[in-house]
């Protein structure tokens, strides 16, 4: 998806978690100045409407995958 708008990972995932309603502030670390500043352009992207569905649908076939290979929650796989 983030190939698609030409856009790296870590800026799909900080604009998707900005994008939840339970969510007010993302807390993001970087070590360099460069990240910061994607970083930033992140919160502000402006990314197509269905972005966010593309996102979600990705997200909700890992869980079924996760649940029928390893018989586990997402949560429970990553440790959560």
């Amino acid at each position: 998806i983030a190939d698609e708008l030409d856009i790296s990972v870590e800026t799909l995932v900080i604009w998707w978690a900005l994008q939840q309603p339970q969510v007010e502030v993302c807390t993001i670390g970087a070590t360099k100045v460069m990240q910061v500043e994607e970083n930033m352009k992140a919160a502000n992207r402006q990314l197509p409407r269905d972005t966010l569905y593309k996102v979600n649908s990705a997200y909700n076939s890992l869980v079924k995958d996760v649940q029928s290979h390893y018989s586990k929650s997402i949560r429970e796989f990553m440790g959560i």
